[in-house]
């Protein structure tokens, strides 16, 4: 329009300054016409990615190798190439511009639909997650000090059970996020099976107490054995109390639960093998009768 203004200024006359003026009429309405086309071709270009939008986030969430999560990312992802998209198309400044961005944007929103792995893969998938979890399980269980033998194979047995039904369930499911679910749950429940044992300066403790008790009950025993001549009572009272403290000396050596389970049985009995019982008075009098 600056053009035509500085012709305006130096128009010679009257039928030349009319002319000039229809002549920018005619160009300023081109250039509406063009204005217009190229935004009734945004317009469409529009319509067609947000087509383009809607069926392919049809495709994503219809997907069933696909999980929640992976569903939502390729979701955003195309919501995210739409928008791109449509920056690039307001910024378009011809016909051709507007088809390239167009095209590359039906592309971009379309691949960001992706199929996930066969189900039957994501089934032996998740099986062998489960599998090195019982793997991992059952190691931790195993080499548990804390734990004695019986303790460790009633948690053995409760990792396999967490198990059961897990395989035809996983076989059933329809899904990706199914077999996902599936899965984490299982994982979950053989990781919460493993429990440590007490400590094993508690065990030792435990075990000691018990020794005592059991020294205490066979020193009154003995104490009241009436068979028994006072030095043989004094002779196995003090059998008692060194066989004590070597058994607690004993618990004392050992660092894992079986050992001290062992140990503590062990020396029960030894410490109860220190009361000897005699022959009753009774016996006595009767075989002198006897022989005499």
């Amino acid at each position: 329009m600056a053009s035509y203004q500085d012709k305006a200024i130096v128009t010679p006359d009257a039928q030349s300054l009319a002319d000039l003026v229809a002549k920018a009429h005619n160009a300023l309405d081109a250039t509406h016409v063009v204005m217009s086309a190229l935004a009734d071709q945004r317009v469409t270009a529009n319509k067609q990615l947000a087509v383009q939008l809607a069926q392919t986030n049809g495709q994503i969430a219809a997907e069933t190798t696909l999980t929640t999560a992976e569903i939502t990312a390729q979701s955003n992802a195309a919501d995210s190439a739409l928008a791109d998209a449509q920056a690039k198309l307001a910024n378009a400044t011809d016909a051709q511009a507007i088809l390239d961005v167009t095209t590359a944007g039906l592309q971009s929103i379309s691949q960001q639909f992706q199929p996930g792995q066969a189900l039957s893969g994501q089934v032996n998938d998740a099986e062998e997650a489960i599998q090195d979890a019982v793997v991992a399980a059952k190691a931790a269980i195993d080499t548990d000090k804390m734990l004695n033998t019986a303790d460790k194979t009633k948690q053995d047995q409760a990792v396999d059970a967490t198990l059961t039904g897990v395989d035809d369930d996983l076989a059933k499911a329809s899904n990706a996020q199914a077999i996902l679910d599936l899965k984490n749950k299982t994982i979950a429940a053989v990781n919460g099976v493993h429990q440590a044992g007490a400590a094993i300066s508690t065990q030792q403790q435990k075990a000691n107490n018990s020794l005592a008790i059991t020294a205490n009950q066979v020193l009154q025993a003995i104490s009241n054995d009436p068979n028994l001549t006072n030095a043989q009572r004094v002779s196995q009272q003090q059998a008692v109390t060194t066989a004590l403290s070597s058994a607690q000396a004993t618990i004392n050596a050992l660092s894992d639960a079986q050992s001290i389970l062992d140990a503590q049985a062990q020396q029960t009995v030894v410490i109860q093998d220190q009361h000897v019982l005699q022959p009753s008075l009774d016996g006595c009098q009767q075989l002198v009768n006897q022989y005499c």
